[in-house]
């Protein structure tokens, strides 16, 4: 490890409700105020699907790719 991207992070200002899916749609991670703190401990190497909800209802939505 060298200190860097471990944990997916996203810089906002305000707390934001998180929800990261598998490539199968399969919901493995919900938090209403994220921490910056999902290390995909326990999953597998490849791509995951994140919905990032603000405050005002807006919802941020991508994917992330895992590399171990």
């Amino acid at each position: 490890e060298d200190g860097f991207n471990q944990a997916f992070e996203i810089r906002v200002p305000v707390p934001v409700e998180m929800r990261i899916y598998d490539r199968w749609g399969k919901l493995i991670m919900e938090a209403p105020e994220y921490q910056n703190d999902w290390q995909a401990e326990g999953s597998a190497s490849t791509s995951y699907y994140y919905e990032a909800t603000f405050p005002d209802d807006q919802t941020c939505r991508g994917w992330l790719h895992v590399l171990k």
